[in-house]
């Protein structure tokens, strides 16, 4: 039960505005006068069922049962989503993970492709540019028309930028191939990010840490992948991820 403060209502005021009403406590013209006048006496207002409006010298109070008990029973440690925000930063481990390929294999590319150290700084600018600067925008154009299914078309970018990685033969078809990783990056952060916060039940904190977390340990693996298997075994190799 809930008590609602009513400022400075007499017995009068609170008789005449309970009249229409008739719940459990004011089913009875005498008790209830009683009732109301021993909580007067106490200086508080009496209790009232929550849902029922009470207009007492000009002041409308409004209590709404569905909301107090959303409020009280759903704290946001049980509303936050973790079996989301498990999947979401494992998604996100499985893209820096190829990601993080591009950087690793530059070695690689130097001596298959007798590039200069400017060419490999122009890999660098295409990949970069793709991936960090295209960002913003796509985030700003999914926060306006969400679309959730951008997770998936950004890995699937990634993925092909390292598909074309493994059987490019020139240089500018390596700089295309970069690019497309870097856009499969810039398409799936800002949406991702957003599911985590979706999934956060209000501890957007913690959504997020769990969130990088798999980002941070893709980032981390991927170049020990590179080491093991890309790098002994040449550039056909990167199809594999």
């Amino acid at each position: 039960m809930l008590a609602l403060a009513v400022p400075g209502p007499d017995l009068a005021d609170i008789t005449s505005a309970i009249r229409p009403f008739r719940g459990p406590l004011y089913s009875g013209g005498r008790r209830s006068r009683s009732i109301i006048r021993k909580f007067l006496k106490q200086g508080t207002s009496p209790p009232i069922t929550p849902g029922v409006a009470l207009k007492t010298s000009g002041t409308s109070r409004h209590m709404s049962l569905a909301s107090t008990h959303s409020a009280t029973q759903h704290t946001p440690a049980e509303r936050t989503a973790f079996n989301v925000l498990g999947a979401i930063s494992f998604s996100h481990f499985l893209n820096d993970t190829m990601q993080s390929l591009m950087l690793a294999i530059y070695p690689l590319f130097k001596s298959g492709f007798q590039l200069s150290f400017a060419q490999i700084g122009l890999i660098t600018l295409s990949f970069q540019f793709t991936a960090s600067l295209l960002q913003p925008l796509v985030g700003y154009y999914t926060d306006l028309h969400p679309k959730p299914f951008s997770l998936a078309l950004g890995m699937g970018c990634t993925l092909t930028g390292l598909l074309a990685l493994s059987q490019v033969s020139s240089f500018p078809m390596l700089l295309l191939a970069a690019a497309l990783v870097g856009t499969g990056s810039a398409v799936f952060h800002p949406e991702a990010s957003r599911v985590a916060r979706m999934a956060s039940g209000g501890r957007h904190g913690l959504a997020q840490s769990i969130f990088q977390v798999g980002g941070n340990a893709g980032a981390a693996f991927g170049p020990l992948l590179a080491a093991w298997i890309v790098l002994p075994h040449g550039q056909r190799s990167i199809a594999l991820f």
